[in-house]
């Protein structure tokens, strides 16, 4: 039984047209955010790579382009509920790509689960690999993942799960949807709160 949780880390990822959109200036990044939530802010741009990367401290987002993927993290690692992501997402976005169109968008977290029974790590390791490795090799952690499509939202989900201790699981968790525009930040926020919410049932779905 699940008897805590708590998000760690979070994301939320738009994917632009390849081809069809243009790269926004440097100087609209730095306009995204004036004032006081400006303080401390820095801008990298590495043309080798292609990306160009905002750190906002007052806001504790970042703001990367990556080819053409916009991607807003939380870098203070706050908890659901705690963090600003969605609210910060659409505010990028409608900054650096007012009314353009995407080919999708998606969600990653980082989730700890905590329970009242411990996880049987030996019975499940010992399915995969022998418990002596060669070398002197000694597992510290094991993990699996799994990819599923859900019929009822029709997003695509991802799951990498890593069994930490016997009592704590991570969920490391990808959802993904394949809408041509952007919602509204409510329906984001619907969203996003059904990433964080929903995996759960992944989770007592699982055999250990």
């Amino acid at each position: 039984m699940i008897t805590g949780k708590s998000l760690h880390n979070s994301n939320t990822v738009f994917v632009m047209q390849q081809g069809s959109f243009v790269v926004p200036e440097n100087g609209e990044f730095s306009i995204i955010y004036t004032g006081a939530e400006a303080e401390g802010m820095h801008f990298i741009d590495d043309p080798a790579m292609q990306v160009k990367l905002l750190t906002v401290p007052k806001l504790g987002v970042t703001v990367t382009l990556d080819g053409g993927k916009l991607k807003i993290d939380d870098i203070k690692k706050r908890d659901f509920g705690e963090n600003n992501i969605v609210k910060e997402s659409i505010r990028a976005f409608n900054s650096l790509f007012p009314d353009k169109d995407i080919v999708g968008f998606g969600f990653n977290m980082d989730i700890y689960y905590r329970f009242d029974n411990a996880i049987p790590i030996e019975l499940l390791t010992d399915n995969f690999v022998d418990k002596k490795l060669p070398g002197s090799r000694e597992i510290t952690d094991f993990g699996f993942q799994f990819s599923a499509r859900n019929e009822k939202s029709g997003r695509f989900e991802r799951y990498f799960f890593k069994i930490a201790a016997p009592l704590e699981l991570i969920a490391h968790v990808n959802h993904h949807y394949t809408e041509r525009s952007v919602p509204k930040e409510e329906r984001l926020k619907e969203l996003f709160a059904a990433c964080y919410n929903e995996t759960d049932e992944v989770i007592e779905a699982l055999n250990f």
